[in-house]
């Protein structure tokens, strides 16, 4: 095999394989999207970061190109004030959301997790949805992961899921106490009169609405009256996380997953640690605007850096050697800071996907990550 590298700068750096056998296959590529690769192939544990970039490819709008209604019905508040055009916006949300198809990007995910859940470098007792070798975290509430079984069991949204409606007769609360604010009071004083246990259920409390219930493509989704909670009669709201919001039958939720990637994130970084296993840290289409999932992702890195350093300190460099790589996908944010190691990919989510995969195969093809 013969190894060619053409680079003027690391964003372009190409390089092209001549590999022998019986012919001759010439094999060129971008030299980040090879080092990915490499660094996938060699992964025993893999940490999925989504952002709204991610979604674009399937055509939904990104936080910077949301149209003015949403910062106006992105606030509990403005149920109160405005009960019909609130629900009406949220319902055409959950209509739009379940009409897109999510794109080639989550199937090839989903192929790669499959793949590494059955490969047979994993422990036995890593094969359960606790210490599964992957993981979702992502800041999107299209809830298109969840459309992929293996996806769905190891999946974290951070800001909830728009097609599943709730009660909103938590909303006016903040940790049981009353928010502040005469329509506050107003608001509580009918959500205490007619609410019940069975409005914060998980289960029955909520209304999951998919395809099949948003009518025809082009038809309203809007029934023409509010949705209401079949247990109390107060509307229901998106299982969202909105701005200043304190709803906790939407908070629980999230809560719940958070709690669980937690756990996750919490083993899988002892055994990279302690046990010399490879992370890679996926981020895709995931911007400054909403950070949350970016700065989720350079913690984990930092972790993960910081300890095997320490480790390394006290018991020189007999350790296993742990690789842990941040790949982060963005067509105009992909820079890494200085005081963190990773590669950026200046592409669409989609396209550098398809790059990857298309890169690993041959990449197994010839053997060359081995």
């Amino acid at each position: 095999m013969v190894c060619i590298e053409n680079s003027e700068a690391k964003k372009s750096a190409s390089l092209t394989f001549a590999v022998s056998g019986e012919g001759v296959q010439t094999l060129s590529l971008n030299l980040t999207i090879f080092e990915a690769s490499l660094a996938l192939l060699r992964a025993n544990y893999l940490l999925i970061f989504a952002g709204a970039g991610f979604s674009a490819d399937s055509g939904l709008e990104t936080y910077e190109c949301m149209p003015e209604l949403y910062r106006d019905f992105c606030k509990p508040f403005s149920l109160l004030q405005e009960e019909d055009a609130f629900q009406k916006y949220w319902l055409e949300s959950a209509k739009t959301y379940a009409n897109a198809l999510p794109h080639e990007g989550y199937h090839i995910l989903d192929r790669w997790c499959a793949g590494l859940a059955s490969s047979p470098s994993q422990d036995t007792t890593q094969k359960n949805n606790s210490s599964s070798p992957f993981w979702v975290y992502t800041s999107n509430v299209d809830g298109h992961f969840r459309r992929f079984n293996s996806l769905r069991q190891c999946l974290c949204e951070i800001h909830g899921y728009c097609n599943e409606f709730r009660c909103s007769s938590a909303m006016g609360l903040e940790k049981g106490i009353e928010r502040q604010g005469s329509i506050w009071m107003i608001w509580n004083a009918k959500a205490m009169a007619n609410m019940t246990a069975k409005c914060a259920d998980e289960i029955n409390g909520a209304v999951l609405l998919n395809k099949s219930d948003t009518g025809s493509e082009n038809s309203s989704f809007f029934p023409g009256k509010p949705l209401q909670c079949v247990h109390c009669g107060l509307p229901m709201r998106p299982n969202v996380l909105m701005f200043h919001d304190t709803d906790d039958n939407v908070l629980r939720s999230i809560r719940r997953q958070c709690e669980r990637y937690q756990a996750w994130e919490q083993l899988i970084e002892d055994d990279v640690v302690l046990n010399g296993k490879n992370l890679v840290i996926l981020e895709l289409g995931c911007g400054l605007n909403v950070p949350a999932a970016r700065q989720e992702s350079e913690e984990v890195l930092r972790d993960c850096i910081n300890r095997i350093a320490c480790r390394n300190s006290k018991n020189g460099n007999n350790e296993p050697t742990a690789e842990v790589t941040l790949i982060r996908v963005n067509p105009k944010d992909a820079r890494i800071d200085n005081t963190i190691q990773g590669l950026s990919i200046y592409d669409t989510s989609l396209s550098a996907l398809r790059q990857i995969n298309h890169c690993m195969k041959s990449m197994k093809e010839t053997l060359i990550y081995l």
